[in-house]
């Protein structure tokens, strides 16, 4: 079975009066603008990050003025001040080095370490507060034996997301629009059983690993996993850390094997890949055929400083 999503992210509108806030973060040593610092104000409830020059622009609803403005970069010291009055002129922030956080990203020395850093990270890195997702379904079945497939599913569906400082918080899914096609030759009597959506329009919340906070990344199944980093490469032009993870020798504990992807600069889950292993498939209750392999990819995309679910396959 194979299951493509596709979202378009559907947030709610900012008030209508609102003020632009804007500003540049410097190296306070060197006077050289930081990049892809991460600015926040009412406890990170809106926020954005500096490009390539330092410089960031934020819009402002009346509603959160006076509400502290912070500004954030693993190895710099935290930035917090109360929100300047608005309009105003473009705000000057200089960071210094935090010798402290600098050895934290020595959380490379251990792998797991980064693992860690990101599973602390999630309710900085994404949407603390319930959101809506609209995105476009398809699944199909491939015949094991003829490799034709026997049926195609597509629909619409609205998804209602509760926010991700709590694991596994249940939310709605709804389906807006259907269609699905019976593709096998029923003429021939070929028997098989009636085709109904399974897995289907519940894909954004079961495989959404980070809101789940799947086995790999949860640090008491550490014991049943080996991981490994490998060559960094980038992920929507940001570098990443690679991680491969799988069963660790001698045990059969381990259900799932794959790679993760976490943002340098924000230790955020940005997608992963992974697969369940032989006995992880064995173990996997909600399966109601047979199956060979189960494999599954993620993939979320930032929006005004937070992660949002994209795509699952």
């Amino acid at each position: 079975m194979k299951v493509l999503l596709l979202w378009l992210l559907c947030l709610p509108a900012l008030a209508q009066e609102t003020q632009v806030l804007r500003g540049v973060v410097l190296d306070a040593d060197t006077h050289q603008p930081v990049p892809n610092a991460q600015v926040g104000i009412a406890g990170n409830k809106l926020g954005t990050s500096t490009n390539q020059e330092g410089r960031f622009a934020l819009r402002v609803p009346a509603a959160y003025a006076g509400t502290e403005l912070e500004v954030a970069l693993l190895s710099y010291r935290r930035y917090a001040r109360p929100l300047p009055p608005l309009p105003g002129p473009e705000l000057r922030i200089e960071l210094t080095i935090s010798p402290a956080s600098l050895g934290t990203v020595s959380v490379s020395s251990s792998v797991t370490g980064i693992i860690r850093e990101a599973v602390a990270r999630i309710p900085r890195n994404y949407p603390t507060r319930p959101t809506r997702l609209t995105g476009f379904f398809r699944e199909s079945d491939d015949n094991v034996t003829s490799h034709e497939y026997d049926y195609l599913g597509e629909g619409i569906l609205l998804v209602q997301k509760a926010g991700y400082q709590h694991a596994g918080d249940e939310g709605q899914v709804k389906i807006l629009e259907e269609r699905r096609v019976e593709l096998r030759d029923t003429a021939q009597g070929l028997g098989l059983p009636r085709i109904e959506w399974f897995a289907g329009p519940l894909v954004p919340q079961r495989f959404d690993f980070v809101h789940q906070r799947v086995e790999f990344i949860r640090a008491s199944q550490f014991k049943n996993y080996q991981y490994r980093l490998t060559p960094q490469t980038t992920f929507q032009g940001r570098p990443v850390y690679v991680i491969a993870f799988g069963p660790r020798p001698g045990t059969d504990r381990a259900n799932f094997a794959g790679e993760l992807y976490i943002d340098e600069q924000s230790y955020a889950f940005v997608g992963a890949a992974w697969h369940r292993t032989p006995s992880g498939i064995r173990r996997e209750r909600v399966l109601s055929f047979g199956a060979t392999e189960r494999a599954y990819r993620a993939d979320y995309q930032r929006y005004a400083g937070r992660w949002y679910l994209k795509s699952i396959w």
